[in-house]
């Protein structure tokens, strides 16, 4: 039995799946593994497809199963191919074009094939080196994610113990706990970085949030660059790298490297929250780690279930994967037609704008009208790339597939006007956003306006943030301009609810984005 198997020709469908399980595996912690589960059915039924029509045409099995893999390498890798060109020749983005690569590549295939055909009398095992080749090529992808998606089902059936070591706060006798709301506003820049790069003047804005009662952090920095740290270190109170000896180990635990792997999910702030009796609301905001549908109220505008995923149009994923492969092609050059291929390349870019809508207009959701107290986490997506909206509240059409990062080298350029006009779109929904939590809440809530990095312009961009309170009855008095957002919750807890946090050294890591643990100290700006 197993000699037969080895002889299958099982590798075409490896090599299809290796594609979209190597894209997942890169991105495991932005997405979930059933995202990719149309685009690994239709990669599979392309491969029979390509495998029955090969077959038809050549009689042995073993040179139609090698030509399929060819096929099914070149349709699905040709946008990185593409792509990688561009970026490794000096002037690529001239010199590359479809025009000339595509028929290079398909006199290069058309070339491999009648190789293959010449010597189609040596390949008699060519099937089982080959299947053993692909095993081992989805092999890494797979551990990739399984690292990622293990500790995410840990995390989301996780129970709190409320009678735990967590428990380090109480609520004052006879006095009455606000609703706590932190909003995290994606790659929302320091002010003094809005007029300096972007020639954008925030004062106005920042002027009005004063005149609602809150304190404006001037000279406030990130802890670290990127996402993922940067809440992970916020959330939980503390550093990744422990510097002080302060370990609190009630909320993590250490990998190799001596970084703590704080949650995010099941985070610190949260955890000491629920024991004073706190409902947690969050809301979809397209990415696992901060869409928290184990809260005790989930808000989102979309349907969740698999009719969103199997059913509704292409997903952020399958975008990432259209711009990876022949599919960049498709929408580079319009084939489909333009009216039709706009609605294509729009899908995942509404569905996304929708989610930032959604949580920014908060009135109509029946947030407001939970019970007290309630810590509510909602984390937009906004202003960081994509720029999606225009300045008088409409949504843009957009001409690439989606993606969360930005065209390199574009920043200043092309896209300096989309953030720019972000942030005014953002700023107008805020404010309306603030209000109406001020004017729904009988106690003062407690409202944290956050972003969690800059933009990538340069490190002091990067790092600058806005960083702005409204803490009632004295708490803002308790603030200071360098805050950083590692002793947000430390204050917190220490005026409200009796906590005994010694304030941390405020300090910033730098990391680029292809390695966001590899953290260089960058010192907090004076002036």
């Amino acid at each position: 039995m197993f000699e037969k198997l080895k002889n299958w020709p099982l590798y075409p469908f490896l090599v299809a799946l290796y594609p979209v399980l190597f894209l997942l595996g890169n991105n495991a912690s932005e997405v979930r593994p059933y995202v990719s589960i149309r685009a690994i059915v239709l990669a599979l039924l392309c491969t029979l497809l390509f495998l029955v029509l090969f077959r038809l045409i050549i009689s042995r099995w073993e040179v139609a199963s090698l030509m399929t893999a060819m096929m099914v390498l070149v349709l699905l890798s040709y946008g990185h191919l593409y792509h990688g060109l561009r970026d490794l020749i000096p002037g690529g983005s001239q010199i590359i074009r479809h025009r000339f690569l595509l028929p290079a590549v398909i006199l290069l295939f058309i070339f491999t094939l009648w190789i293959i055909r010449r010597n189609q009398k040596r390949l008699s095992r060519i099937s089982q080196y080959m299947n053993v080749i692909s095993l081992v090529l989805i092999v890494m992808p797979i551990f990739q994610i399984l690292q990622s998606e293990v500790p995410y089902q840990r995390e989301f059936n996780a129970r709190i113990d409320r009678e735990s070591s967590f428990c380090n706060l109480s609520v004052p006798a006879g006095k009455a706990v606000p609703d706590i709301y932190l909003i995290i506003l994606d790659a929302y820049a320091r002010d003094d970085v809005l007029l300096d790069t972007y020639n954008f003047d925030n004062e106005p804005f920042l002027d009005e949030l004063r005149e609602l009662g809150f304190y404006i952090a001037a000279m406030s920095q990130s802890n670290y660059a990127s996402t993922i740290p940067s809440l992970s270190s916020s959330l939980n109170m503390d550093y990744l790298i422990d510097h002080s000896g302060e370990d609190l180990v009630a909320y993590s635990d250490k990998n190799q490297d001596g970084i703590r792997n704080f949650s995010i999910v099941n985070n610190g702030v949260r955890k000491e929250l629920e024991c004073l009796g706190y409902i947690v609301v969050s809301f979809d905001s397209g990415l696992p780690y901060t869409s928290w549908n184990n809260a005790d109220y989930y808000f989102s505008p979309h349907k969740i279930g698999w009719e969103r995923y199997y059913l509704a149009g292409t997903n952020e994923f399958e975008s990432m994967l259209i711009n990876s492969s022949i599919g960049l092609l498709i929408i580079d050059t319009a084939i489909l037609g333009a009216e039709k291929l706009q609605e294509f390349v729009n899908y995942p870019y509404n569905e996304h704008g929708e989610r930032i809508q959604f949580a920014l207009e908060i009135d109509g959701t029946g947030v407001l009208n939970l019970p007290s107290p309630k810590f509510v986490f909602i984390h937009i997506v906004s202003p960081h790339f994509p720029y999606i909206f225009s300045v008088r509240d409409e949504f843009v059409d957009q001409t690439e597939p989606f993606a969360l990062l930005e065209n390199e080298g574009n920043t200043l350029s092309g896209n300096k006007r989309g953030y720019r006009d972000q942030v005014e779109f953002i700023n107008v929904k805020v404010l309306k956003m603030v209000r109406d939590i001020i004017d729904a809440s009988v106690i003062p809530p407690i409202i944290i306006i956050q972003g969690d990095h800059g933009p990538k312009n340069s490190i002091r961009d990067r790092m600058a943030i806005l960083n702005a309170y409204h803490l009632p009855d004295g708490g803002d008095h308790r603030l200071y301009e360098s805050i950083t957002p590692v002793n947000t919750f430390r204050i917190i807890f220490n005026y409200y609810f009796g906590g005994s946090f010694a304030l941390l050294e405020d300090k910033s890591y730098f990391s680029d984005h292809d390695d966001v643990y590899d953290f260089i100290e960058v010192q907090i700006s004076t002036d």
